[in-house]
């Protein structure tokens, strides 16, 4: 598989949405599953403990 990271902030997405007409209804950070030592790429649970790997952004059309 191939593996690659790129660097947006938070703040980028946020607009990103908003310029789409997306409303942010919430934000959610998976925490790191306790279970988890896989590592893949960059990830793994060393990082995963300090760094959500994925944002899931709820949103609504008004």
């Amino acid at each position: 598989p191939l593996y690659a990271e790129y660097h947006r902030t938070m703040g980028d997405h946020v607009r990103d949405l908003a310029a789409a007409g997306l409303v942010l209804e919430d934000l959610v950070e998976p925490e790191w599953p306790a279970d988890n030592d896989a590592v893949w790429g960059g990830w793994g649970p060393e990082r995963g403990a300090y760094l959500p790997g994925t944002a899931i952004f709820c949103t609504r059309r008004p």
